[in-house]
């Protein structure tokens, strides 16, 4: 349609050439108009700080609120940790908003608080009365003249919702502040704080280097693809003055720390003043909620935490087992007893106050002694009238690490006698377990036994014993009795209450049938074995369930349980003691421990009474 219009016209179209210097600037002085002279200058408009402070008797705190000129807000909480009256607070609220203000580069600034004492003395409307309020006023008064320009006004509490929600949620408990609450504590009030000059931050040799030169410079890496991600990766940081910070999630923003800092940071919180040795979680966790971050600082936490000097030596006792349990199983009847002691009891008739207790593997045939001494002698003439004129020489004996069976008599002895002495770990009892299952059986039948005479327990020893004896044992199904001789025991109650064994008894039938059962013993020994055998694995995968496996090796630093060793150190002492260095591995979670002057300790350590230590 154009075409149409203007093809009457002898219309000719040429290529536009250059527009002569002297052609361009006639049209710039024709066609540029002067500004109006007269117009006002727009005001720069200010940042909004609202504060509010609120006390009772058993905390105080303060809320802030400081509003940019396009909108922007920073909130915050603050929880003293020192007593402060109603306009202490609020001169401690102006003070960090100020502080706060100018931190994120505000020239201009107008406050609003509800308080009419501290808005008319920062005026000069009111007189000082008080040396404290005195010092407080220099203190904003020093702040105000760092700014261009500052005024301050009287507001309603009705207009201060914000800033008093944000004091009243500082002095809430400690449980009851959401995680993401803005809360910042203060330790001192800021009149007593030290003036410290800020020096320039060096981030050229930090993680923060890079995203610091991109912020200030636009400087970026050669490579395309780390030059896209430090991209991304900036738009969380800004710079406020010289130091870096990163937008938060729980915080407005956290100041961003290099190495040396962070290291002080966690050494400060972690073990300084207000430190209270938490964990590496926690400890991440207290640091974020005060304003700081590093990439790695969960992970930074938790090694020091780990490394800590007093953190290893009370920590708590670890009750989960290191090792997978090792059943132990007697080859033959009375080829492996197990020897422990019972006591101190309650002082029977002749000084008698302990017990010796022994346990075949295989029958679970228990034979005991009341004794009023414990020697060696003892334990040698036990071993001889109970055990070996009674059903023959051992093959094994274990036992543990007490003076009574760990000495050169009973081990000459033994040895005289072609019998093997294996002793437990020192202070761990489960390497004896048979035996010490069968004293925890024979103290309860012994209590339930006695009333008021405790010290009668040796008359009621044997009872117990024989009762022991008579019974079916969960682990092999049989009573030990019956492994032992080949046929079951006449208990009292068959004679006095007759039942079908003793009244159809016919003794030519019963010498035959007792060489039959004598016959068939071993292949119900054989029986029994397997079904020991099936209760093990039963024991040994309830067991592994609650492993927590530590492992060492030669040459390993570690810390050792105090309780164990018998030193007393109090309900404040520590828990745990070393460190020392494992020489080398015995068996079944066994070690052979040193000190760090390179001096053996005479016994060996089980793992359950051992931890890795860090340094």
């Amino acid at each position: 349609m154009v075409d149409r219009e203007l093809g009457e016209f002898d219309i000719e179209y040429k290529p536009r050439i250059a527009i002569k210097a002297q052609v361009l600037a006639d049209f710039l002085a024709e066609y540029t108009y002067p500004e109006p002279e007269g117009l006002p200058k727009e005001e720069p408009k200010p940042w909004i700080l609202q504060v509010d402070g609120s006390t009772t008797r058993k905390a105080s705190g303060a809320g802030l609120v400081l509003t940019s000129p396009k909108g922007q807000r920073l909130s915050y909480a603050l929880r003293f940790e020192f007593k402060a009256i109603n306009n202490e607070v609020e001169y401690e609220a102006l003070v960090v908003g100020l502080d706060l203000a100018k931190a994120v580069g505000a020239n201009d600034v107008l406050a609003k608080s509800d308080s009419q004492l501290v808005v008319g003395q920062v005026l000069g409307e009111y007189t000082m009365k008080e040396e404290i309020m005195q010092k407080y006023l220099d203190k904003v008064k020093a702040q105000i003249a760092k700014l261009q320009s500052f005024s301050i006004v009287r507001i309603p509490r009705e207009e201060n919702i914000e800033a008093d929600y944000l004091s009243k949620l500082a002095m809430a408990k400690e449980g009851a502040i959401p995680p993401n609450a803005p809360v910042r504590y203060l330790e001192l009030p800021s009149i007593f704080a030290m003036d410290v000059q800020i020096q320039a931050i060096d981030y050229s040799n930090s993680w923060t280097g890079p995203i610091v030169d991109y912020i200030t410079n636009g400087t970026l890496p050669d490579d395309n693809i780390k030059a896209r991600q430090l991209k991304i990766r900036a738009a969380k940081y800004l710079m406020m003055g010289d130091v870096l910070y990163r937008r938060s999630f729980s915080l407005p923003y956290l100041r961003c720390l290099t190495m040396p800092e962070s290291t002080r940071a966690m050494e400060e919180v972690h073990q300084g003043v207000c430190g209270d040795h938490q964990g590496g979680r926690m400890l991440s966790y207290k640091l974020l909620r005060l304003g700081y971050y590093w990439p790695s600082m969960q992970k930074d936490c938790n090694s020091m935490v780990q490394k800590c000097e007093k953190c290893q030596r009370f920590a708590n006792i670890i009750h989960a087992s290191p090792t997978v349990l090792t059943p132990m199983k007697g080859p033959w009847p009375f080829a492996q007893w197990g020897i422990d002691l019972i006591g101190p009891l309650p002082m029977a008739a002749g000084q008698v106050q302990h017990a010796i207790v022994a346990v075949d593997y295989f029958t679970k045939w228990v034979e005991a002694k009341a004794l009023a001494t414990i020697t060696a002698e003892v334990t040698i003439d036990f071993l001889w009238k109970f055990i070996i004129s009674r059903f023959g020489l051992p093959r094994v004996v274990v036992t543990d690490r007490g003076k009574q069976f760990d000495n050169a008599q009973l081990k000459e002895y033994c040895i005289s006698k072609g019998i093997h002495v294996h002793y437990a770990s020192k202070a761990h009892p489960k390497a004896n377990g048979q035996v010490e299952v069968t004293n925890r059986t024979i103290k309860k039948g012994i209590k339930k036994r006695l009333r008021e005479a405790k010290g009668a327990w040796p008359d009621e020893l044997y009872n117990v014993l024989w009762a022991y004896r008579t019974t079916p044992r969960t682990a092999t199904g049989e009573t030990p009795y019956s492994l032992a001789f080949g046929a079951e025991a006449v208990v009292p109650i068959e004679v006095n209450l007759l039942n079908y064994r003793t009244v159809s008894t016919d003794p030519q039938e019963n010498q035959e049938d007792l060489r039959a059962e004598l016959d068939l013993l071993e292949e119900t020994r054989e029986t029994s074995m397997a079904k020991l055998a099936l209760y093990q694995q039963r024991m040994v995968k309830y067991h592994e369930a609650q492993v927590r496996p530590r492992d060492f090796r030669a040459g390993d630093l570690v810390l050792r349980k105090v309780d164990p060793t018998g030193k007393k150190v109090g309900k404040l002492g520590p828990n745990w003691e070393g460190p020392y260095q494992v020489l080398h591995h015995i068996k079944a979670g066994a070690y052979r421990l040193a000190t760090l002057r390179g001096k053996e300790l005479p016994n060996s350590w089980n793992a359950e009474h051992l931890k890795k230590y860090y340094k």
